[in-house]
């Protein structure tokens, strides 16, 4: 089984309101699906690094559990990426398992 992550790539939602994903909405269920040995992928609308919320700034403790998860978010892929590799006809494609998606933080995944 596959797992796909779609997070957002916004970091404003109007000049001077900066935002960004929630990051327990995405570690906690990123530990949990990884730790059931379920292959992950991160996506975002642009790709690259997914920005965190402000108001989301893990502790110490947090950092130190949720550091899979935080480094999942340095990388993630576009979503067109994604549709085109889920797109191409199954013989072509190395994983032809079932996909599970997880939408984080709705409020902004989009943007």
């Amino acid at each position: 089984m596959h797992a796909l992550f779609v997070t957002t790539s916004s970091d404003q939602l109007a000049p001077g309101h900066p935002t960004g994903l929630w990051l327990e909405e995405f570690a906690v269920p990123y530990i949990a699906v990884t730790e059931a040995e379920i292959t992950v992928t991160v996506a975002s609308p642009k790709g690259g690094a997914v920005p965190l919320d402000p108001k989301t700034e893990p502790n110490e403790t947090q950092r130190k559990n949720w550091a899979a998860a935080i480094q999942a978010l340095c990388h993630s892929v576009t979503l067109d990426s994604v549709k085109e590799s889920t797109s191409t006809p199954s013989s072509s494609r190395v994983d032809t398992g079932r996909w599970w998606t997880w939408r984080t933080t709705l409020r902004c995944t989009l943007w």
